[in-house]
């Protein structure tokens, strides 16, 4: 469970990580038990394993070297409320066809031959 949040943390911040422009000040370094304890304020009320979620979100920031301001941490916060409602596994109706229908047109635009 706690690998799939970690996963879907980790692509939410290369997708924002990608979004920055220019790089300010960097903000004085925080202790891990600050950061976490920031992300359970920020985290929804009904969040189950708050905790959990706190390790996993910050586990990301850590190891993508991304600073953890409050505008990162609720930018993550937003996107994972948005794309699972913090849940460890949401279900998505299609997602193995979705999943196939990507790869093959990605596999046609790189002149990758079919093999299935």
């Amino acid at each position: 469970m706690q690998a799939n949040r970690l996963i879907m943390s980790v692509a939410t911040l290369l997708v924002l990580a990608g979004c920055g422009s220019q790089r300010t000040q960097e903000p004085p370094v925080r202790k891990p038990a600050e950061v976490k304890a920031e992300i359970m304020r920020l985290l929804p009320a009904k969040t189950a394993d708050r905790q959990g979620w706190a390790t996993d979100i910050y586990a990301a920031f850590a190891a993508q070297k991304i600073s953890p301001t409050t505008q990162n941490l609720c930018s993550v916060l937003a996107v994972t409320e948005q794309e699972s409602t913090f849940q460890a596994d949401p279900r998505v109706p299609g997602l193995g066809k979705i999943a196939r229908d990507e790869i093959d047109r990605r596999a046609a635009k790189a002149t990758f031959p079919a093999c299935w």
